[in-house]
């Protein structure tokens, strides 16, 4: 993926061919020569906003020269009949996502934070970290006696299971006052052996803190962008003081 880009809003013509137009656009804008090992339009054509392309290079180091002439045209002032990003991981993209949302919030309330690479960085320079992460096997293995009865008497619901093209899923709820008490809940669901076999734990909440604030997060487990939509659907059915964790077994089909 390192050598892919993707081209974003370029009109499309009918019958084009992309090796040719986008080399001839990139010598035009960007003076540079430019050779794709493939190169195609992303998705089903409609009437709308243009399909962005997808080009593998054949030199992964043009990548860099595109979109330092790209950062020059946009420092100048020049107008572009497109846009050329890095093609990242999905993972990557989910981070940024959930960076930029955290960055709004934050600005919004007169703090002045700024996202740089895949870090949210506060003023001097201390780095945002997430207050939840996802337990790992280790986590799981050294639970003591003392810390299996204390995960046990967290009181949750559990909803019928759901099957939907090859894949299962059961969700678990509890109410929760702290963001300490949101851990444990994902711990205690995490260590359940019922769900050891499950592709995907994804977990959402929303607390509010003791300055009568909404702290609100996500992990995705793997399953990008699933955290953001769940939490979306918290926030406009107005749950607060809530957690849920969706556990997921792939069935081959999304």
């Amino acid at each position: 993926m390192r050598e892919n880009i993707l081209i974003h809003n370029l009109v499309e013509d009918e019958n084009e061919d992309l090796h040719v137009r986008i080399n001839n656009l990139f010598k035009e804008h960007f003076d540079l020569d430019v050779r794709f090992v493939r190169i195609h339009r992303n998705g089903l054509k409609t009437n709308g906003k243009p399909r962005s392309i997808t080009g593998k290079l054949c030199d992964f180091c043009q990548k860099r020269p595109i979109l330092k002439a790209q950062r020059q045209k946009v420092k100048n002032k020049v107008s572009l009949p497109f846009r050329v990003t890095p093609q990242s991981p999905p993972q990557l993209n989910e981070n940024r996502k959930k960076l930029y949302e955290l960055n709004t919030k934050y600005r919004e309330s007169g703090t002045n934070t700024k996202v740089v690479g895949n870090k949210f960085i506060f003023p001097r320079c201390n780095v945002y970290r997430e207050k939840v992460t996802t337990p790992r096997a280790e986590d799981i293995l050294i639970i003591d006696n003392g810390e299996k009865n204390k995960l046990d008497k967290i009181s949750t619901v559990t909803s019928e299971k759901i099957s939907d093209n090859g894949n299962h899923f059961v969700a678990e709820g509890t109410e929760t006052t702290s963001i300490a008490q949101v851990r444990n809940f994902y711990k205690k669901v995490a260590s359940n052996p019922i769900y050891s076999s499950a592709n995907h734990r994804i977990l959402v909440y929303r607390v509010t803190d003791s300055n009568n604030k909404i702290q609100k997060s996500y992990c995705d487990d793997s399953e990008f962008g699933a955290g953001r939509h769940l939490l979306r659907a918290m926030q406009e059915k107005g749950l607060i003081n809530r957690a849920f964790v969706v556990i997921r077994w792939f069935g081959g089909k999304h």
